[in-house]
């Protein structure tokens, strides 16, 4: 794997642990339309509960997790993560236009 898709993954799953620990504090609300941090959520739950159930999030833990199990993780994990990436790709490329 490239030093950049490692560094973009880190980036995704690092955002998953925050959304994860933020959705625990946080009251249910009708989601986020089907895109982001909700799609990756809803996409990772088995895996979450399969491979780091025992993984407290913060301080990178849950992204150090997926990391050891990137190659078992579900496909619509993996597609949920690799769209959130773009998704964060094509915000980070609208910042940096001039306007």
């Amino acid at each position: 794997m490239t030093m950049t898709r490692i560094t973009g993954l880190a980036a995704v799953l690092t955002l998953m642990a925050f959304a994860a620990a933020r959705a625990q504090d946080a009251p249910p609300t009708g989601g986020d339309n089907g895109h982001g941090r909700g799609v990756v959520r809803q996409a990772c739950s088995a895996d979450i509960a399969k491979f780091c159930s025992d993984v407290h999030a913060g301080g990178g833990r849950v992204m150090e997790c997926f990391k050891a199990h990137k190659d078992d993780l579900s496909d619509g994990c993996k597609s949920a993560l690799a769209e959130m990436r773009a998704e964060h790709r094509a915000e980070k490329a609208d910042d940096a236009t001039p306007h």
